[in-house]
């Protein structure tokens, strides 16, 4: 049986004045909001004195993809960098703030035994993430 994989995506805010725009999916595999959240800021601000797979200086127009296996299932996160002319280092801490008020605006109740999502994506400031 192949796993599920789950989507998941945001954009992280250079400034405090911009705006993102998301979209979530509706359909597909479910994880809990807690799990996609730790698995962020694992992606985000690196853990066990491991560097994130997000963190550090993006190329122009770099993408950078992370897989975590969750059961039966994987978590995809996706960043890239929208400027095709200049790197830039993006913040860890406005990387996972974007990737928390994704999952945060994309979750649902489901049979009444938790906060779900089944990601989503979205872009501002020159970022994507999915």
């Amino acid at each position: 049986m192949k796993p599920s994989t789950i989507l998941i995506g945001t954009a992280a805010l250079l400034s405090g004045t911009a705006s993102a725009n998301y979209e979530c999916w509706w359909g597909g595999a479910l994880a809990l909001t807690g799990t996609v959240k730790y698995h962020a800021e694992r992606a985000c601000k690196g853990y066990d004195g491991k560097k994130g797979a997000f963190q550090g200086w993006f190329a122009p127009g770099e993408s950078r993809k992370v897989c975590v296996n969750n059961l039966a299932e994987r978590i995809a996160f996706e960043v890239v960098n929208e400027n095709r002319n200049q790197g830039f280092d993006l913040d860890d801490n406005d990387c996972y703030k974007e990737f928390e008020e994704l999952v945060d605006k994309c979750t649902r109740k489901w049979q009444g035994i938790g906060d779900f999502t089944n990601g989503g994506r979205g872009s501002t400031s020159g970022w994507f993430f999915k």
